[in-house]
């Protein structure tokens, strides 16, 4: 596993007393970032101004990942069950799976640390939106706060070190009933991701349809941060030779700007991959 870019903001400490032209802020941070041919570039008061490419090119780190998981079918236990219970478990299986399970290496020569010290600082500006300033658009305002906002933290620049970075691992559980056999099913998934400051969990519905042995879809809703936003898709193909792929989306964004940016939600997920078959399918 290969590692092309990461960025972590550490914020330990942020105290911020904010009036309506001044701003007076304490803050300690520490900001980590890894790609080729990244430096930090500063203005003339040696305040820490950007990032500047330079067009390296390189791999900043290396590591080691790998995924757990197994599916249990509850078929031996409808065995000794009767009526309606027997059928029920006769289609139901369980799956558990833990992903991106490992961690990557970034080294020293493509690694940047910037950090701030618990010293006041003040901020001055034009903290407020005038909505009826006909001679400033709204846009306006709201980029000068943003400017305004990138002296909030002042950074350094300190010796860079080479460090370890986790993956970050998911714990997926799903309950799957079928509904037609081979073609049609409909399931339930748990999924926990764990990150270093709060775990995040979701709990999606989902149903899956395979008109063909090669190709599936599956149709997906997330009702716990979804305020109707989170519908998911997912297109599987498994042809019976060659590359196998997937493409997903557990975000799916139903409204745009004319920029093509999302305005109703603040996430997409999209991922896609790949896999060699070894060995030939096994027959039913």
């Amino acid at each position: 596993m290969i590692g092309l870019a990461d960025f972590d903001l550490h914020i330990r400490d942020l105290k911020v007393d904010a009036g309506l032209d001044e701003w007076r802020i304490r803050s300690q941070a520490s900001l980590q970032a890894s790609a080729p041919g990244l430096t930090p570039e500063f203005d003339e008061d040696d305040k820490f101004d950007s990032f500047d490419w330079n067009n390296g090119f390189g791999i900043p780190g290396y590591g080691l990942g790998f995924d757990l998981g197994g599916t249990y079918s509850f078929k031996n236990v409808a065995e000794s069950a009767s009526g309606t219970l027997s059928t029920i478990l006769s289609n139901l299986s369980l799956s558990v799976a833990l992903t991106d399970i490992g961690f990557i290496s970034w080294n020293k020569k493509n690694n940047n640390y910037l950090y701030s010290t618990l010293e006041d600082q003040v901020v001055t500006g034009n903290f407020v939106i005038d909505f009826d300033n006909d001679n400033s658009s709204l846009q306006d305002d709201i980029d000068n706060i943003k400017d305004t906002f990138e002296e909030i933290i002042e950074f350094k620049e300190g010796d860079a070190k080479s460090r370890t970075t986790g993956l970050r691992t998911n714990l997926n559980i799903a309950l799957e009933y079928e509904i037609l056999k081979d073609l049609l099913s409909a399931g339930v998934i748990s999924t926990t991701r764990f990150n270093a400051a709060q775990n995040i969990t979701e709990t999606t519905l989902a149903v899956t349809y395979r008109p063909v042995k090669w190709f599936e879809g599956a149709l997906s809703y997330s009702f716990i941060h979804s305020k109707f936003n989170t519908f998911g898709l997912v297109l599987n193909f498994n042809p019976t030779h060659g590359v196998h792929f997937f493409l997903a989306s557990d975000y799916i964004i139903p409204h745009v700007n004319g920029e093509f940016l999302p305005v109703t939600s603040r996430a997409l997920n999209f991922q896609m991959g790949l896999s060699i078959p070894m060995g030939a399918r096994k027959k039913n």
